[in-house]
């Protein structure tokens, strides 16, 4: 691929990015940095901080805040690690995937507008392409990881 298309597919999907990220509703309970974090713990299971805050490319003390936010507001829950009993694991609870639900379905709602003008087709491969993009980007930085 051409570089000059490369830059320019780069610049497309961070517009993206930064568009998606001003999409906050009013209804959302939870605020939209912790809702990234509640995001990536659902994603991941029970999960440590230390894991959380790698996944998310974020310093452990910025994912500790947001966690303590969480927590206190009864999105999460922590538990005892049974490998390191020094060590906590975090898991969703049911209020948390319920807020995670509400968002998601706030966020399609507002997604289902701006496409609703789009051919079915073209959804479709937007759709099929964009989770064909994020399943090889993953592989190429489990690749990474294993190689370091």
């Amino acid at each position: 691929m051409p570089t000059d298309q490369l830059h320019e597919l780069y610049a497309g999907l961070f517009r993206v990015v930064v568009q998606i990220k001003r999409w906050s509703h009013p209804h959302e309970e939870v605020d939209p940095p912790c809702l990234g974090v509640l995001f990536c713990a659902s994603r991941l299971g029970e999960v440590r901080m230390s894991e959380l805050a790698q996944e998310m490319l974020l310093d452990l003390s910025t994912v500790s805040r947001h966690v303590r936010t969480l927590v206190q507001e009864g999105y999460l829950e922590r538990t005892e690690d049974p490998d390191d009993r020094r060590a906590c694991r975090l898991r969703v609870t049911d209020r948390g995937r319920q807020a995670l639900q509400r968002a998601r379905e706030l966020r399609a709602a507002a997604l289902g507008e701006v496409l609703a003008s789009w051919p079915a087709k073209d959804r479709d491969d937007l759709t099929r392409l964009l989770n064909r993009l994020a399943d090889d980007l993953e592989s190429k930085a489990r690749e990474k990881a294993a190689t370091r």
